[in-house]
């Protein structure tokens, strides 16, 4: 058998189990993190909801970058381009979405609860889409 994967633990010949695991692992962190912030606001909107709001929306993309650089240092770049680009593009998703299902009075009554979720689940799906193409990608 040829190929630069075959003779490497935890690696077959297309897909890198160590890769998928550390940064599975570091994203639900995130995950955890951004879901804990966003329900310790109790649906209240206001100055003092403000950090945990920022944390629901950055915890993804910045336990991803911090994984996914410790796993493979020499991706720094691609890391960095590609988290900022998933916490930078997924808010405006979201807000979109929320536009086309929630009246913009009902979203600011209930504190655009709907928004927020959604920059959750598309976080978490962008994250694992790259997840899943880091692990497959030779490396």
């Amino acid at each position: 058998m040829t190929g630069s994967n075959v003779h490497k633990p935890g690696k077959t010949a297309n897909f890198d189990f160590p890769t998928f695991g550390k940064m599975s692992f570091v994203t639900l962190i995130g995950l955890a993190w951004a879901t804990y912030n966003y329900f310790s606001t109790h649906g209240s909107r206001g100055e003092a909801q403000l950090r945990p709001l920022v944390w629901t929306i950055f915890a993804i993309p910045f336990t991803l970058f911090l994984g996914w650089v410790f796993t493979r240092r020499n991706e720094l770049g691609t890391a960095t381009l590609t988290c900022f680009c998933l916490y930078f593009f997924m808010p405006f998703g979201a807000a979109r979405l929320e536009s086309l299902f929630i009246s913009t009075d009902q979203a600011a009554r209930n504190g655009h609860n709907f928004y927020f979720l959604t920059v959750l689940g598309l976080q978490t799906l962008g994250a694992f889409a790259l997840i899943l193409w880091r692990a497959g990608a030779k490396g």
